[in-house]
């Protein structure tokens, strides 16, 4: 298509947005992204991927926009190589702060009823760690759980493409506890009927130093309530150790009033279930750990600043720079916020 391959990515960059929305590639590149014609296709992907390297960061709304297309084209290996090249580009494009819609859209690609649409977003999902990894640090327990739900995929390739995803994700773990244990853990989600246990005793087998984080608990709570949930008193006890270990050292309030929520009720029910005297004390442990340390989080919300104090520091700042009406400025803010 001619329109694409004569793009002229510095002259796009050049004259800005509302050219570009202006323009023919605007109106017609997610539709050639679609096309059956393979050529087309690939000239479209190729100019996405240049004017995510050739343009500056306004162009990122309208790339990310072209995702959903990007991850069918994953699906045709005769467009594959370029859709690939083109979603990395868009990732790498993306702000931080944009990261949700970028995943959405790979989430999406997980209910494709075409295997090579699902593989492809898990290409894409693990890239982010390399790409953005502090943003995969924050995102991590969220991304563990779609991944432990695709891993139940009956497609080889599916399977096979979610552990490397898997391994991408969790490479951004600092926490070096338990980096050693990551592949057993990995393990147990992938082949949670024979691995869960092997993991559970790897992580039992650990010595937990370091301050637990939310990368280190998106990657294990999983696994632990699995543990918890057994039937087996043995593998019950095995969770409860290790969660009442790691409690000890959730030092963050924001991290324990994350994943207070979820742990609790596990906890609360092995304290009423569990017959084990021993195993029960763990669990009482482990709550009163997580009760105590996410009260102080809530101390911590009622120091942050209000919307009321927000707008104050804001008109004080723009008249000490000269702003001759600050609150036409500010007062939006309020609106914006109901």
């Amino acid at each position: 298509m001619a329109s694409f391959a004569n793009a002229d990515v510095k002259k796009i960059n050049g004259a800005g947005v509302l050219a570009y929305e202006s323009s023919d590639i605007a109106k017609t590149l997610g539709d050639a992204i679609s096309s059956k014609d393979a050529a087309d296709a690939n000239s479209a992907l190729e100019t996405v991927k240049a004017l995510c390297e050739g343009c500056d960061q306004w162009i990122e709304p309208y790339m990310v926009e072209q995702l959903p297309a990007i991850l069918d084209a994953l699906a045709d290996k005769k467009t594959n190589e370029a859709a690939k090249a083109a979603g990395e580009a868009i990732l790498t494009k993306s702000s931080p702060n944009s990261i949700r819609v970028v995943t959405n859209s790979i989430y999406e690609s997980f209910t494709s009823m075409k295997w090579q649409t699902k593989k492809g977003g898990l290409v894409l999902l693990g890239a982010l760690g390399k790409i953005h990894p502090e943003v995969v640090q924050q995102n991590l327990p969220e991304m563990i759980l779609k991944l432990i739900e695709i891993a139940s995929d009956v497609k080889k390739d599916v399977k096979e493409q979610t552990r490397v995803a898997f391994n991408e994700l969790c490479a951004t773990i600092t926490n070096v506890d338990i980096t050693p244990i990551i592949p057993s853990v990995i393990d147990g989600y992938c082949d949670p009927v024979k691995k869960t246990t092997t993991a559970l005793d790897s992580l039992v087998a650990t010595t937990f130093i370091n301050d637990v984080d939310v990368p280190t608990l998106g990657l294990l709570v999983p696994i632990l309530i699995k543990g918890m949930r057994e039937r087996q008193v043995a593998i019950k006890r095995r969770a409860a150790l290790v969660i009442g270990n790691m409690c000890k050292l959730v030092n963050d309030p924001r991290t324990a009033a994350l994943f207070y929520p979820i742990l609790k009720p596990v906890l609360e029910r092995g304290i009423d279930e569990i017959q084990v005297e021993e195993v029960r004390k763990v669990c009482q442990h482990s709550v009163d750990t997580l009760e105590r340390v996410s009260g102080e989080a809530a101390e911590l919300s009622s120091s942050v600043m209000t919307l009321e104090q927000l707008e104050e520091c804001l008109r004080a700042s723009l008249k000490s720079n000269g702003c001759a009406d600050p609150d036409s400025m500010v007062s939006p803010l309020h609106a914006s916020a109901i």
